[in-house]
């Protein structure tokens, strides 16, 4: 007999069903409801009791937003359009107004990457306090791309200790700090910019695949520095190559910190624009002047203008790790416990202890 084709026993001893109420018929991928998980037994209320633990211990934080916009000229948009379609085709010679129509835009992240000025540190942010100096390390990776790849992080920590009041002042247990990193280079991933439209009456989609000078501009055929993978944020985007952060904050004197940031950093397309408002192949950035040297592209490319942006949303915690004595319920503890998600075993039968079925004579 095929499997569980006839008869299946139920979880009663000696019963068995086959008839048709024994089918499963369950929602397709239901959404399953469950109650706010209580994982604290709260123990005896009327019997405290303190526990030492080793906390990190929050001092201080701050938050600090930038909006960068840029301005970049001389992207270079290749199209689908041939500029010389087969013979025999249907399609045409593109030629006409350039009109952008959409914009879009993808990228896997926005990172911290490898500074791009000296002292070219690698992946790690470096400050002062006070004029001290310390280094921050990555702690966790926000993604990687390329090859070679390069990875971007998002998440540092390092240690850093404040200073007592100087000359003569009167000792205080709390004092303003200047908080300062230098030279912290944005990269982005896999980043991909796209843009449709139409050149004459032929409607066309578009890649920005890199940017471009003046200078090569004025010496066709162009070619064209395409965009790395990572991308700094200052080839050809126009963004600064570093940025610089400082924050004042209040912090306990003559202490040693723990100092944890976290970036988070979002990259837009506001506009894309052609330079020129028209187009034709004689005046394609990639036509070659001369029949001496041949284009550098198959492809209909003109140049454009954009409006960017950059919003860095950075948040610091100053902490100490402090032995302290928390008050706690006695025999309070936290449980973790599975049993109310395990899956549990569908019936397969409509018996009962009630209403049992007749045991089969035979059973294949």
């Amino acid at each position: 007999m095929t499997n569980c084709e006839k008869s299946t026993a139920s979880s009663e001893q000696n019963c068995f069903s086959n008839d048709a109420s024994s089918i499963i018929s369950k929602i397709n991928c239901g959404c399953i409801p469950c109650d706010t998980p209580s994982i604290i037994i709260q123990g005896d209320p009327s019997n405290q009791i303190s526990v030492p633990i080793l906390a990190n211990v929050i001092q201080n934080c701050v938050c600090t937003n930038k909006y960068e916009a840029a301005y970049p000229n001389y992207l270079v948009i290749e199209t689908n359009l041939l500029k010389s379609p087969a013979s025999g085709s249907t399609a045409t010679i593109p030629s006409g107004n350039i009109c952008i129509t959409n914009i879009s835009y993808s990228y896997s992240c926005v990172g911290v990457g490898p500074s791009l000025v000296a002292p070219y540190s690698t992946n790690t942010i470096t400050g002062s306090i006070d004029g001290k100096q310390f280094i921050l390390s990555p702690t966790s990776l926000a993604c990687s791309c390329g090859t070679p790849v390069t990875n971007l992080y998002t998440d540092f920590s390092g240690n850093v200790k404040t200073s007592s009041c100087c000359c003569n002042q009167a000792s205080q247990p709390y004092a303003q700090n200047k908080i300062v990193e230098r030279n912290i280079s944005f990269y982005i991933c896999n980043l991909s910019m796209n843009v449709s439209g139409t050149i004459g009456n032929q409607p066309f989609t578009g890649v920005i695949k890199g940017a471009t000078t003046p200078e090569l501009v004025a010496n066709p055929p162009l070619a064209v520095t395409v965009f790395q993978n990572a991308t700094p944020i200052s080839n050809g985007l126009g963004f600064p190559s570093s940025f610089n952060f400082a924050e004042v904050m209040c912090l306990p004197t003559n202490t040693k910190l723990k100092l944890t940031e976290n970036f988070d950093i979002c990259f837009s397309i506001d506009c894309v624009k052609p330079m020129s408002s028209s187009y034709s192949v004689k005046d394609d950035p990639t036509t070659s002047p001369t029949s001496s040297m041949p284009d550098t592209s198959l492809y209909a490319n003109f140049l454009a203008s954009a409006d960017l942006g950059l919003v860095i949303n950075k948040t610091m915690y100053a902490t100490i790790i402090e032995k302290l004595a928390v008050l706690t319920n006695q025999g309070s503890s936290i449980v973790c416990n599975n049993s109310d998600i395990t899956p549990q075993c569908p019936s397969h039968s409509s018996c009962s202890n009630a209403t049992p079925c007749p045991s089969p004579s035979v059973i294949d």
